[in-house]
């Protein structure tokens, strides 16, 4: 009997229980008074559960270690993304802010001076940050709820 340092007999239960329903395939499904033998029948998900069952018990505990690594790796993600948010967040505040100082002393210099050009790319390309912060911000935010919409499905699997 293969046992786990967890104490789990695994695969020996997988093993004994795809043995007995291989066994019960085996066996002739046709009534007695029939006289034809019919080919027993080819159960795919029977299969697959004997031989994916011993596998996953002999790969889940070497995951084991793994799985922390990853939920480490989850976590120290989560904090960029946080990060990368409250960026958006202050750039799209301060491209806005840019955007109506830029706006309101362009108004000041005559029509076709150099810094009234200058007054207008700066409010431009400030708006155009704005609206990629903003975008970036939204795009985040979409992530995080398709982050907890998939928890949610795995809490009910």
């Amino acid at each position: 009997m293969w046992i786990y340092k967890d104490g789990t007999a695994a695969i020996r239960a997988d093993f004994a229980a795809c043995s007995s329903a291989i066994e019960e395939m085996g066996k002739d499904d046709s009534s007695p008074g029939a006289g034809s033998e019919s080919p027993s029948k080819f159960n795919f998900s029977l299969w697959a559960r004997c031989l994916l069952g011993p596998a996953l018990s002999f790969f889940l505990p070497i995951w084991k270690g793994k799985w922390a690594n990853l939920m480490r790796i989850e976590g120290e993600a989560e904090m960029v993304v946080e990060v990368a948010e409250n960026a958006a967040e202050v750039v799209e505040k301060v491209a806005t802010v840019a955007e109506n100082v830029a706006a309101e002393e362009a108004e000041k210099f005559p029509d076709y001076s150099s810094l009234k050009k200058a007054a207008m790319v700066v409010e431009h390309v400030s708006e155009i940050a704005a609206k990629d912060a903003h975008s970036t911000a939204e795009f985040i935010h979409q992530v995080g709820e398709i982050t907890h919409d998939l928890y949610g499905l795995e809490a009910l699997l």
